[in-house]
């Protein structure tokens, strides 16, 4: 049977609960305290209702009150405010090259932090083993009470398949499809875990850093390379949860060495391509491992080597050609940068997407778009994979009103 448009119920239950999370939310966001008065006008909810919500957050441990102050006549208003230690979230986002771990508190900030390079990614049992090892670790670095940590959120390449919680034919993680990740890492940790996407994860961190922005993509440059989405304020996961494949845009390049693998974005700037690229114009790279060696590329880069040059300005502009694709196509006003190999190629590609974006012939959005490098640095996955915990944890879907 169907329902008739405008006849879907509300879930009358639930919404205290919702009410009481619109009322910590903006608690929150106000670190200095803000009064049950103007918790009312924000909210738009009555005094009684914001008295309720507020006593109920007292009763758990979540909010305090705080200090008084005299506004117009009458007796001084108190201020509530977060106890920041009242939970705290793990975060952990394992790429190719690193595994991160963070600790957040309530307010999101950071209270333990660990980056681990090159942990064993095979066989899966192992890494899941050493996660659930490493997550022990920053909670014991982080001297919180484990009863009080409300979940790890776990940060993956991708794609995944969000409902079973497992990677989906990650070209160089074979074998990795029927693992049950984030179920396997519960069960080790004995906590709840949030499954999500690196590439999702990322701007999650930027959007809980800057609530006001609503639409910005985030470049997240590790091993390979994606793009996350914020749209009107709202993580953009698509139907399977798999947005922001960004490495798929098509970039035409000349100049590049015939023997490559497509003319994708991820396989003309991702690390590894851009050392195949420099071997095959002739630059000997040394070191044993594809870490050492694109460390290696961009010492050559910082002397001058021709090569090195080409090969990393020639990357700067194909990011930048794809960028502008990015934005006629979504017409956002910022693009943030970050990712555990961000920070190694900023300066050098930052000034050569700008110089293409501003060039571009094609160019169809008339506003300047605003190019960042995200505030948290190489764990910048796992601090949005925390926050999403807390998201989770702390906030009702406005869906979850109706019956």
């Amino acid at each position: 049977m169907t329902t008739a448009a405008g006849t879907r119920g509300t879930n009358l239950p639930a919404v205290g609960g919702f009410n009481q999370n619109v009322i910590l939310s903006l608690i929150r966001r106000t670190p200095g305290g803000i009064s049950r008065a103007e918790l009312a006008r924000s909210s738009g909810l009555a005094s009684q209702t914001v008295s309720n919500a507020v006593s109920r957050l007292i009763e758990e441990g979540l909010v305090e009150d705080g200090d008084s102050y005299v506004h117009g006549r009458g007796k001084p208003r108190i201020l509530v405010r977060l106890r920041p230690d009242a939970r705290h979230a793990v975060g952990v986002n394992f790429d190719l090259e690193s595994t991160a771990f963070i600790v957040l508190d309530l307010a999101g900030s950071v209270v333990a932090r660990r980056l681990v390079r090159r942990l064993p990614i095979t066989p899966p049992a192992t890494l899941m083993r050493a996660i659930a090892d490493g997550v022990d670790d920053i909670i014991g670095r982080a001297g919180v009470d484990r009863s009080r940590v409300l979940g790890i959120g776990l940060g993956t390449p991708g794609p995944i398949d969000s409902q079973l919680g497992r990677l989906l034919g990650h070209p160089m993680l074979p074998g990795w499809d029927n693992e049950p990740i984030r179920d396997t890492v519960a069960a080790l940790t004995g906590l709840p875990v949030v499954m999500e996407k690196a590439t999702n994860a990322a701007p999650a961190a930027h959007l809980w850093l800057h609530p006001e922005v609503r639409d910005f993509a985030f470049v997240y440059y590790a091993a390979g390379i994606g793009t996350g989405l914020v749209l009107n304020g709202q993580l953009h996961r698509g139907v399977s949860g798999n947005a922001g494949e960004g490495g798929t845009i098509v970039v035409p390049a000349d100049g590049l060495p015939a023997a490559r693998p497509s003319e994708y974005l991820g396989h003309l700037v991702a690390p590894r391509y851009l050392l195949e690229q420099a071997e095959a114009e002739g630059l000997h790279l040394t070191a044993g491992t594809e870490d050492g060696r694109f460390t290696e590329l961009l010492d050559e880069y910082g002397r001058g080597s021709p090569v090195a040059v080409t090969v990393m300005e020639r990357a700067g502009r194909i990011l930048g050609r794809a960028m502008s694709t990015l934005v006629n196509l979504l017409d956002v006003g910022d693009l943030v940068f970050g990712g555990p190999r961000w920070t190694d190629v900023a300066a050098i590609f930052l000034p050569l997407i700008a110089e293409e974006l501003a060039n571009a012939p094609q160019r169809q959005y008339p506003h300047t778009v605003n190019l960042m490098s995200a505030s948290v640095g190489d764990e910048v996955a796992a601090f949005g994979a925390a926050c999403l915990v807390l998201e989770s944890a702390l906030t009702i879907d406005p869906a979850a009103l109706l019956i």
